[in-house]
């Protein structure tokens, strides 16, 4: 199978769980094209090593997914935890104040 033989048929499934990964249909959208543009490169090999090509993109996908999130997220570092932290109502308090312990 060609590779844009591939992308036409596929495209719809694999936008579907690029949203379903990123929780946005832009984001997934995004994810896709990275995907694609990456996997598309080596379609040659991929072909002579008799690979399900849809399993071997999503897969790719959910990679370069748990890659971009890593990169990208934010932790909020302070110099003291919070107020209601401080007194001493245990794990309730924590989950009301949103902190993990």
């Amino acid at each position: 199978m060609e590779f844009e033989a591939f992308v036409r048929a596929g495209l719809p499934g694999l936008l579907r769980y690029g949203h379903a990964l990123t929780g946005s249909p832009h984001d997934g959208a995004d994810l896709v094209q990275s995907v694609l543009e990456r996997v598309g490169s080596h379609w040659a090999r991929l072909q002579r090593q008799d690979v399900d090509p849809t399993a071997y993109v999503r897969r790719a996908m959910a990679n370069a997914h748990v890659s971009r999130w890593r990169r990208h997220r934010r932790e909020l570092l302070v110099d003291e935890p919070p107020v209601c932290c401080l007194r001493s109502c245990g794990t309730r308090c924590l989950r009301s104040c949103g902190t993990r312990s």
